[in-house]
């Protein structure tokens, strides 16, 4: 668990906590690599890729170049969808081989209680690790439209679990970022 640990902090990290999970920085020139060709890359890439987001170069755990392109930003949560499935299956697979948990295990356990409210639902409180792996975690719509059109600030845990889980785990599959997003916050 170790090693996916630092790739699941860039990725899932509060802006509140940032300064927890800030990478050290560096020139391009301190770790070996020419400044003047990151810039020419990422001006090639701007101008030649559709729909640029984000970019940030990191070498020997060090951040040598980021930049963000209109409307993103570093300060707003950025949703990485279905990308997000491949670093939590593997996290999940790691601490799962390291004996942190099973697979079984009901996802409510990992949050302590003042992050969720007590009035959960049976549904939620019987959604496992598996449940979220298999997307069958009963969570039927999305409710991160704030966050979508960076409009949602706060707590992502508390949000989700105040969602509609009103529909038995298993018995529906749908893709839905906020698992993602909150399993590997734990």
């Amino acid at each position: 668990m170790s090693l996916i640990l630092p790739c699941l902090r860039l990725f899932y990290c509060d802006m509140k906590t940032k300064k927890e999970c800030c990478l050290a920085r560096a020139t391009p020139e301190e770790v070996g690599i020419p400044g003047k060709s990151v810039g020419r890359f990422i001006e090639r890439a701007a101008k030649e890729l559709n729909s640029l987001h984000s970019f940030m170069l990191l070498r020997h755990g060090k951040v040598v170049a980021e930049t963000w392109w209109f409307p993103y930003a570093p300060e707003h949560p950025h949703l990485l969808f279905s990308l997000s499935k491949s670093f939590t299956s593997t996290a999940i697979g790691i601490a799962i081989s390291e004996g942190c948990f099973k697979i079984d295990d009901p996802v409510i356990g990992f949050f302590p209680r003042k992050r969720h409210p007590g009035d959960i639902s049976e549904e939620l409180r019987t959604m496992t690790v598996r449940h979220l792996l298999t997307m069958t975690s009963g969570h039927g719509k999305c409710s991160l439209e704030g966050v979508k059109k960076n409009k949602f600030q706060g707590d992502w845990v508390r949000r989700s679990s105040r969602s509609l889980w009103s529909i038995s785990p298993e018995r529906i599959s749908s893709t839905i970022q906020e698992r993602h997003t909150c399993c590997p916050r734990s």
